[in-house]
């Protein structure tokens, strides 16, 4: 859903404090995917779900999943483990919200992994987090 999209960007981008998601991904955050030669660590993110749920032709909730991918070079586990937590943590933040929707966060986890890019090993931090978006006033 593009609005929860929007607004999901927005959050991660806005964490600019000591320990802030965009302090932490000193390459940035990037939809689907970073630019070649992105320095690590970054942070990418994608919706892989999207279910809205209608009542009588009405749209009453749509759940939305989503995928956060951290990416360090070599055996660097600490850099993206810290912007994984850290970007999981923000967006379940109570206060998160979205003109026109009431949003919540149903839940989410992390795990590592190790992966070979261009013939160099690089750590990956993965989490997952599910949304609820409900029409204001549903």
């Amino acid at each position: 859903m593009y609005v929860i999209d929007v607004a999901l960007q927005a959050k991660l981008v806005a964490d600019t404090g000591t320990g802030g998601v965009e302090t932490l991904a000193t390459g940035g955050i990037h939809k689907i995917v970073a630019p070649q030669g992105t320095a690590a660590p970054f942070l990418t993110w994608q919706n892989v779900s999207s279910v809205p749920e209608y009542s009588f032709g009405r749209l009453v909730r749509v759940t939305c999943q989503y995928l956060l991918k951290s990416y360090a070079d070599g055996l660097d586990w600490d850099a993206p483990q810290a912007v994984i937590e850290r970007a999981l943590a923000i967006l379940f933040d109570a206060s998160w919200s979205v003109s026109g929707f009431d949003v919540r966060s149903r839940g989410g986890n992390r795990f590592d992994t190790q992966e070979d890019v261009d013939a160099k090993s690089v750590v990956v931090s993965v989490g997952y987090v599910t949304i609820e978006a409900m029409p204001t006033g549903s």
